[in-house]
């Protein structure tokens, strides 16, 4: 359609997406919006319009096949692509901080509450930290790993394929292939972990901490040890493994790496440098030249991992680590 009407409606707590026409509750329209240029507010106003908004594309023109896993391809792809466009009205860093404060916020609440049993992203049944929160997550990260607007036009492709037609009706079987086929053979065991495993990712800086040595020509060498562990569960499992102990398994991940002169809370956006590496051993050590000296240096600082536990991916470089030629 070429129009949408947002209607105010009285006595009701939701929004809901019709075609063209998204009723919303009144407490929507004098929610606070929060400040536009302090990163660290969100605009619940905006993102449940956004959401709603998705739906005319992902429920309205894909209709998914009812199968388990069914509603990713309704609420979980409408989740993705309303962050998407959160981040072009306000930027990176409000968007990442919408992620962290709501999506990771609320999927580690409600995963704490349900009562079933946890499932592969693909075969989700009404989990709503499953369908909404870790789909938002989980396309997150590969939409920051392949490029965003690789990922756009992956969408699109998907949309031009299956939107608006009828049987057979696409599955979350198919929409792995298409972001298989975005991403290229090197993120396939990536998104099979993502998607038909359960998988959480752990990072930390190795205990003898970062090296900072001066170069002659002014740039700074920085040696980076950091220990890695996966722990893997399948739906017949009843107990999350590390790969370590299972058969078969190793290590192959992605990981960025930031290098940053002040703290990177402040502004996650603010580093100087952003590398991304392959972990393939639990304990592995990198080493890269970066123009300014760091201060701090951040593991997966975009947060496109699936890592529950962060507060050890930050190291703060001590004046005893760095020192000039």
């Amino acid at each position: 359609y070429d129009y949408v009407r947002i209607m105010e409606v009285p006595f009701i707590g939701f929004a809901q997406a019709f075609a063209g026409t998204i009723p919303f509750s009144e407490q929507g329209f004098i929610m606070d919006a929060g400040d536009p240029d302090d990163v660290k507010t969100l605009d619940n106003a905006t993102l449940t319009t956004m959401h709603e908004m998705g739906h005319q594309w992902f429920a309205h023109q894909i209709v998914p096949g009812y199968s388990r896993g069914f509603n990713v391809l309704s609420e979980g792809l409408t989740s993705y692509i309303t962050l998407d466009a959160y981040e072009a009205m306000y930027g990176w860093d409000k968007a990442r901080y919408a992620l962290e404060n709501a999506t990771i916020a609320q999927m580690q609440a409600l995963a704490f509450i349900d009562r079933e049993k946890e499932v592969p992203l693909s075969k989700a049944r009404g989990q709503q930290y499953l369908v909404y929160n870790k789909a938002d997550w989980v396309l997150w990260g590969l939409k920051n790993y392949i490029g965003p607007q690789n990922l756009r036009d992956a969408m699109k492709g998907f949309i031009d394929d299956w939107g608006l037609k009828g049987p057979p009706y696409p599955t979350t079987a198919t929409l792995t292939d298409v972001l298989r086929e975005a991403a290229g053979p090197d993120y396939d065991q990536f998104i099979t972990d993502q998607w038909d495993r359960i998988v959480w990712w752990k990072f930390a800086h190795g205990d003898d901490g970062p090296s900072v040595i001066e170069n002659a020509d002014g740039s700074w060498r920085v040696t980076i040890p950091i220990r890695t562990d996966k722990d893997i569960k399948t739906e017949e499992m009843e107990t999350s493994l590390s790969y370590s102990e299972m058969e078969g398994e190793s290590l192959n991940e992605p990981l960025e790496i930031g290098f940053y002169s002040d703290e990177p809370k402040k502004l996650w956006s603010a580093y100087d440098q952003l590398e991304q590496v392959w972990v393939t051993k639990t304990a592995q050590t990198f080493t890269f030249d970066v123009a300014t000296k760091p201060t701090h240096i951040a593991l997966d600082p975009r947060r496109l991992m699936l890592e529950s536990y962060v507060d050890d991916n930050v190291e703060t470089v001590s004046e005893s680590s760095a020192y000039q030629r």
